[in-house]
C-alpha cells in the first residue's frame, strides 16, 4: 500500500513470518515523488508486489509398519540311522583280550574297537578300527602326541604326524593290526 502525504510517498512492506507469528511491519526507505508530467496529479495505481509464498512445512513421512516375520516351517528332524546292536554282533575269536566293540557297520565290514594298552616305550593304544582293505590304529606316542597308524605290508603309514616311537613300539603295532584284521579274515 502506498500513501503519498506532502509529495512523499511512503511503503509499508508486510512479513510473512513461520509458525503462525504476528506480524511485524517495518517502513521501507521512503523516496521523493517526483511529478513527470501527466495530465493528472492523481498518484498512478500502485502495482501490487509480490508476496513470497510461505514454504509448506514437510510432513512427517508415516513409518511403515512393521512387517510380521514368517515363522520359520518346522523343519523335521533327521531321525539317526539305526545303530546296530552291538550285543548281537558276534566278535570273532582271534581278537586281543580287552578289545570293546563300540561301534559297527557289518554290511560295510567296518568295526571299531575300544582297545587300551600300553606300548614298550610307553606309547598308548587306545582304539583300533578294522574294515576289508585297512587297519587303523591310534591313541598317544610317549610325548602325548596322536598316534594315527595304518599298519601294511613293509610297514606302518601315519596320518596327521610322525609319532616318536621306538623301533619295538612299531613292531608292537604293527602285530597289534595284523590280529585284528586276521581275526575278520582280512589280510593287508
Amino acid at each position: 500500500m502506498r500513501i503519498i502525504s506532502n509529495n512523499k510517498t511512503t511503503q509499508e512492506l508486510t512479513v510473512i513470518a513461520k509458525k503462525e507469528e504476528p506480524i511485524v511491519e517495518q517502513p521501507v526507505a521512503q523516496a521523493p515523488k517526483t511529478n513527470t508530467g501527466g495530465a493528472s496529479n492523481k498518484p498512478s495505481d500502485p502495482k501490487p508486489e509480490p508476496k513470497p509464498e510461505p514454504k509448506p512445512e514437510p510432513k512427517p513421512e508415516p513409518k511403515p509398519e512393521p512387517k510380521p516375520e514368517p515363522k520359520p516351517e518346522p523343519k523335521p528332524e533327521p531321525k539317526p540311522e539305526p545303530k546296530p546292536d552291538l550285543g548281537s554282533i558276534s566278535v570273532p575269536g582271534g581278537i586281543p583280550s580287552g578289545a570293546k566293540l563300540i561301534d559297527a557297520n557289518p554290511e560295510e565290514g567296518f568295526y571299531n574297537f575300544s582297545y587300551n594298552k600300553t606300548l614298550s616305550d610307553g606309547a598308548k593304544i587306545e582304539e583300533v578300527t578294522v574294515s576289508p582293505r585297512k587297519v587303523a590304529v591310534i591313541g598317544k606316542d610317549k610325548n602325548g602326541e596322536m598316534i594315527f597308524a595304518y599298519p601294511e605290508p613293509g610297514g606302518i603309514r601315519y596320518i596327521f604326524v610322525h609319532p616318536d616311537l621306538s623301533p619295538e613300539a612299531r613292531l608292537e603295532i604293527g602285530e597289534i593290526g595284523r590280529e585284528f584284521m586276521s581275526a575278520y579274515g582280512y589280510t593287508f
